[in-house]
């Protein structure tokens, strides 16, 4: 379909000039979003897993220590009886400090405060706790306890994480659409500067196919020039920000590890907006010559 020597002077047409950096810059767009999906999803899951085989325990503040720490032992005790409970473990009031440390400050332990106790359990695989009895077991046992599963934590987190993968898809698809648009309006532009040129070959039997083929041929090279540039700035940018989050904590952002088949997926995007810019560039020619003859 492409004429290795082009009849139309295309390389020298200053219509084109830009559209390398205009696909340069969606596939560097495309490739950050794609990445952040790909991140968000992997985030997901992780933290699906995480707190879907947990669950945390609050067990009412007492005022003396004594009574507190015999509280925990007794639920840990009905707990650790429970079918599906893989492990219980109490957690240390240092531990329990440096969770409320961003609320209530460094002195929170040395306060006096009556602060509640918190137990972690770890769900065995597969099995099915009735957990609404298990809290009313457990409030029994200790008036005031309270059973937290993480289920509607852990649907909103995972919710956000779905949608934002799906603003991001979206954001593609406008992202691919702006660089058809592009494409679009320089064949057309280099359909009006060439005319004289095309009238000529049609002049001499060149086929509509033919002339488009070359337009075809000129967008591709473009576009895979553009393409290959969007990727090498979109991949140091991802480096740049990989090294940026080192010291920060791997819970709290999500992790860029791909599969093989998504290195492959996001080191193709130039190749797809190159078949994306010459078969655009390929129908606009087509298409405008049918109706010019």
């Amino acid at each position: 379909m492409f004429a290795r020597d082009p009849d139309v002077p295309l390389r020298r047409d200053t219509t084109s000039r830009f559209l390398p950096w205009l696909i340069g810059l969606m596939v560097y767009l495309a490739a950050l979003l794609v990445a952040g999906a790909i991140a968000l999803d992997g985030a997901a899951d992780r933290w699906d897993r995480a707190i879907t085989g947990t669950v945390t325990v609050q067990v009412p503040a007492a005022s003396e220590a004594a009574e507190a720490g015999r509280r925990v032992e007794a639920l840990l005790d009905l707990l650790r009886q429970t079918p599906g409970v893989a492990a219980a473990t109490a957690v240390p009031p240092e531990g329990l400090a440096k969770l409320l440390e961003p609320w209530l400050g460094p002195g929170a332990a040395s306060a006096g405060l009556p602060l509640p106790g918190l137990i972690d359990v770890r769900v065995e695989e597969r099995s099915r706790i009735d957990f609404a009895a298990l809290s009313a077991k457990l409030a029994e046992a200790v008036p005031g306890t309270a059973v937290d599963t993480h289920e509607l934590w852990a649907g909103r987190i995972v919710a956000l994480a779905r949608s934002l993968q799906a603003l991001a898809a979206l954001i593609v698809g406008l992202v691919a659409g702006a660089a058809v648009a592009a494409v679009v309006l320089s064949a057309r532009a280099g359909l009006s500067v060439h005319r004289e040129a095309i009238e000529l070959l049609h002049l001499i039997g060149a086929e509509d196919s033919y002339i488009a083929g070359q337009f075809g041929r000129q967008a591709l090279d473009l576009a895979l020039v553009g393409g290959f540039l969007g990727l090498f700035g979109a991949l140091a940018t991802l480096l740049f920000l990989s090294w940026m989050a080192r010291g920060i904590g791997g819970s709290l952002l999500p992790e860029l590890t791909l599969t093989a088949w998504q290195w492959a997926g996001l080191l193709a995007l130039p190749l797809v907006a190159g078949a994306v810019a010459a078969v655009s560039a390929w129908l606009t020619v087509v298409r405008t010559l049918g109706r010019m003859t």
